[in-house]
């Protein structure tokens, strides 16, 4: 990510909890911002994410502290950060190779803190786009399959993360994935409690309205959509636009690399109706790994190794 600046965020140097040191803002979003940070006693670089909810908020004169811009607001800016807070007591319950490390969290300057490790490497939209994966082989062994192991545990946890996207997956310089953001993450029992925030392209259906019935089918729509998005380049038309007319084209019809199978079974787990979607992230994750045989005994027929 590059550095940005912005009056509204903490300037370098700034100490949170007498431990965790501003380097850079790195970027923002409706609800908060993220800095680099280091450990005041290793050095350690780290990530640390400051709830700042910038239609709702206001940094006040001394530069740290954070208001509420008006009373009125005060309900909605106290329940977001709740929300804030829960993604914290999430993450800290996973422990696992591709998920961002939980560190700490706090409330300080009339906010919340979530510190996380710092994972180098690029988003995934910036991977595919640069065009980075050597060999399709690699992309679905490295990349792809292990993604979708991470959802998988996810759940056998007993939450679902709801935005599962590129640009909230970093891919290591051998094309690992670590997945970074939970801010949308819920128990399974808590689906009506939190806000749902969603991205074109990537959120099913259900995930547009509070009252819609979610489940792992949800996040594998999402995840579906991000293999899409690594095999064809293109983000999937979006199911505001597919409700009466399904126009979105199978990945075999923009990729002629990809199998039948790979290609049909994306497009089941993007089905716009959640009754009608593949139910099992192993049925997925089948037909990635038989994509992976293909394609790696076609790379290796083209480039034999010689004797």
């Amino acid at each position: 990510m590059t550095p940005t600046q912005d009056d509204t965020a903490l300037i370098a140097g700034t100490v949170t909890k007498g431990t965790f040191q501003i380097v850079e803002r790195l970027a923002s979003s409706e609800l908060s911002v993220v800095y680099l940070g280091s450990h005041a006693t290793n050095g350690n670089l780290l990530i640390i994410k400051e709830f700042y909810p910038k239609a709702l908020a206001l940094r006040d004169t001394d530069g740290r502290t954070v208001v509420c811009r008006k009373p009125s607001n005060i309900g909605r800016f106290s329940e977001l950060m709740e929300a804030f807070a829960r993604e914290a007591d999430l993450l800290r319950q996973l422990s696992h190779e591709h998920i961002v490390d939980y560190i700490d969290h706090f409330e300080e300057n009339g906010t919340r803190y979530l510190v996380t490790g710092f994972c180098p490497g690029v988003t995934l939209d910036c991977y595919i786009r640069e065009g980075r994966p050597a060999s399709l082989s690699g992309l679905l062994k490295n990349t792809l399959l292990p993604l979708v192991d991470t959802l998988g545990y996810i759940h056998s946890k007993g939450m679902l993360h709801r935005d599962c996207k590129p640009s909230n997956i970093i891919i290591a310089e051998d094309g690992k994935p670590k997945l970074l953001d939970f801010g949308s993450a819920v128990g399974c029992g808590e689906l009506n409690e939190h806000p749902i925030f969603t991205t074109k392209g990537f959120s099913p259906l259900e995930l547009y309205s509070e009252k819609s019935r979610q489940g792992k089918v949800s996040d594998l729509f999402s995840v579906s959509a991000v293999i899409y998005f690594c095999l064809t380049g293109t983000i999937p038309v979006d199911v505001s636009q597919r409700l009466f007319k399904d126009s979105l084209p199978e990945v075999r019809a923009v990729n002629k690399e990809i199998g039948f199978v790979l290609s049909h079974m994306i497009k089941w787990g993007l089905a716009v109706q959640r009754q009608k979607r593949c139910p099992s992230l192993w049925l997925l994750k089948a037909a990635l790994y038989l994509e992976y045989v293909r394609s790696k005994r076609k790379e290796t027929q083209k480039n034999p190794t010689p004797l």
